[in-house]
């Protein structure tokens, strides 16, 4: 594919890297409830699966305002918004603004946790001791006590940590807790006295300064015109995330601002953490054009720290808007984006696993999994996402897929991967969380999938999901790519070639045979579908499909058998149940000059050292 270049946008953008390394670790042992009880799940905790379609629906449900951000504390979801009032589930209904905690087995409000916060809440990160976690928002009192913007509290005892101190200026957007190290993003230029500009580093325990960590994002890149001539204003926070990849080494910060460190990092960057004295590195993207503004609303780090993920608004063109764009997190100058997946209109919230990138939005459409690779193809020269949201034809264009604000992306191509569910948000889905036991949703809706959840869905993978079953992948004798796997109690199983499905079997089938694969590599799911809509997918390896041991030519009236070499001692060659000749490598060839008008099979044996025969099927030929 030829070099991105920002001008360039109506070019249709797929994977500019070839691969990125462990994306699809997809069996990995459950992980469930191996974490103590409010630590902090390591960002390679392993899903294995896409999470099912269906939300529980046995939470009491948030009436109102949106979900914008939770996490898992111990055995509790700890969610937060701009949200006012619950509705339990005898049908009372309470009022308890911005911050709640339901039990994330039974889906129940935690009501000895019903703090009196006075403004919205942004940011939850579950804390370094068991029970308790860090909050940022827009606050600047939690039951009374003062605490600007950030705080720590113990889920246990209901209460504000008092020796956990840390007080901003301006609103906490993101904050990532990692490896024993906190960060916060947002729009503050000062954090208990200490000059910080927008980017800190903070003491888990008391909530003090890093000193060592004075990088700041500065400037803003929120507004400019598109390349079509609408003109943006900007507004919003300017730092959105910051995550720490799980060796600790890196963070990646996601923003609108102009400089990071005082160099120019539109979009990204990406700082080394692991010195005393952290440095901004030389990652550095033109995505951007310097007369466009950046539009990311929300960005994810991979479970591996490979790439990370940015969610983009306002607008269909040109492909930097209304996109979802992943970035390996290795390079210099000039980093190029791994893919770019259209979704036509806004897109907020994401967050990822190692099975699939989710996505949220006011978005109605994306890219299917047959969508054209070509760097040439033009979908939509015109943008025009007015028609988004209508189910004209089969879509915006032919290969998209319908999907209702939610969607799942495949890490390494960025295509939609066949997971259907749906929000009846107005604005949109704001928020999304991947957690050991599934997928948190926030919105500003109150059905997903059309049961109705309120404004947050949680797409429970339950406290002992299978990652399921044992797959293989292997060649027959004739070179035909054979699919196994072992019963795991699922009611369909659907088998998926480098991306696209091959088909659907139903136990007690246990097999597929793929007589179509190519010369050259090919990687294969099997998909486990149980009722509910819970798919499990399963990584069966990749396979080296050679040249065809056997194939046959018509060249007139006459019959040509061709074969590769298999190391056999000598080769013969049948016709409709009649051998025909035997011949000697390096000879591989066999012109059958004797075929009559009409339908003919051949086989071919080879023979080896100690009288091993084997026979493989060359096919069928008509002859004139």
């Amino acid at each position: 594919m030829a070099p991105f270049s920002a001008p360039r946008f109506t070019m249709r953008l797929r994977p500019i890297i070839v691969a990125v390394a462990v994306l699809l670790a997809l069996v990995a042992p459950a992980l469930v409830d191996s974490t103590p009880a409010g630590a902090s799940l390591p960002p390679d905790v392993h899903q294995g699966n896409l999470v099912p379609e269906n939300p529980r629906t046995d939470f009491e449900q948030i009436l109102d305002g949106r979900v914008l951000a939770a996490d898992r504390v111990g055995d509790r979801i700890v969610v937060g918004g701009d949200f006012t009032q619950i509705r339990l589930a005898d049908g009372t209904v309470i009022t308890q603004p911005y911050l709640a905690a339901f039990d994330i087995d039974t889906g129940a409000l935690d009501q000895s946790f019903l703090p009196t916060v006075d403004k919205k809440v942004l940011a939850i990160e579950a804390a370094d001791v068991p029970g308790t976690f860090f909050v940022g928002g827009k606050f600047n009192t939690i039951d009374g006590v003062t605490r600007r913007k950030l705080a720590k509290i113990d889920l246990g005892t209901g209460t504000v940590d008092p020796g956990w101190i840390a007080q901003a200026d301006g609103p906490v957007k993101t904050m990532d807790f990692e490896g024993g190290r906190l960060f916060v993003g947002g729009d503050f230029t000062d954090i208990n006295g200490s000059s910080r500009s927008r980017l800190a580093e903070l003491d888990p325990t008391s909530g003090a300064v890093d000193p060592n960590f004075t990088i700041g994002v500065t400037g803003e890149r929120d507004s400019g015109t598109r390349a079509d001539g609408f003109f943006w204003g900007g507004g919003g926070i300017i730092v959105r995330s910051v995550r720490v990849t799980p060796d600790g080494s890196k963070l990646v910060v996601m923003h609108r601002g102009d400089l990071v460190g005082g160099l120019t990092r539109w979009g990204a960057a990406v700082i080394d953490i692991s010195t005393t004295t952290p440095s901004v590195t030389d990652w550095q993207t033109d995505l951007w054009p310097a007369t466009d503004f950046v539009g990311i609303v929300e960005g994810e780090l991979s479970p591996d720290g490979s790439y990370f993920v940015v969610s983009n608004y306002i607008g269909n063109y040109p492909l930097i808007h209304d996109v979802v764009i992943a970035f390996p997190v290795a390079g210099g100058a000039g980093v190029q984006p791994l893919w770019v997946t259209q979704m036509f209109d806004s897109v907020y919230g994401v967050s990822i696993s190692d099975a699939a990138v989710y996505v949220g939005g006011h978005f109605c459409w994306t890219e299917g999994p047959n969508t054209p690779v070509s760097p040439t193809y033009v979908p939509n020269p015109t943008g025009g996402n007015q028609y988004s949201c209508q189910r004209q034809g089969g879509g915006v264009w032919p290969d998209t897929v319908f999907r209702d604000q939610l969607a799942a992306l495949d890490p390494a191509t960025g295509l939609d991967l066949g997971w259907i569910t749906s929000s009846n948000s107005f604005n949109g889905v704001r928020f999304l969380r991947v957690i050991d036991r599934g997928l948190i949703v926030g919105h500003d809706g109150d059905r997903i999938n059309g049961f109705q959840v309120g404004r947050m869905g949680f797409m429970d993978l339950g406290p002992g999901f299978d990652p399921g079953p044992s797959c293989t992948s292997s060649l027959d004798a004739n070179g035909n790519v054979v699919i196994n796997w072992d019963d795991d109690g699922a009611n369909h199983f659907s088998i998926r070639r480098d991306g696209s499905w091959l088909a659907t079997v139903d136990p007690p089938t246990l097999t597929y045979t793929d007589t179509t694969a190519t010369t050259g590599s090919h990687s294969y799911i099997l998909r486990s579908i149980f009722s509910g809509g819970v798919k499990v997918d399963t990584d069966c390896g990749t396979v080296a499909v050679g040249a065809p041991p056997c194939g046959l030519t018509l060249v007139g009236s006459d019959v040509v058998v061709t074969w590769t070499d298999d190391g056999a001692n000598h080769f013969s060659i049948r016709r409709d149940g009649s051998w025909l000749a035997t011949v000697d490598p390096p000879t591989l060839t066999y012109t059958d000059t004797t075929a009559t008008t009409g339908s003919h099979s051949y086989i071919l044996r080879s023979i080896f050292s100690g009288g091993v025969k084997v026979d493989t099927d060359c096919g069928t030929v008509n002859v004139p």
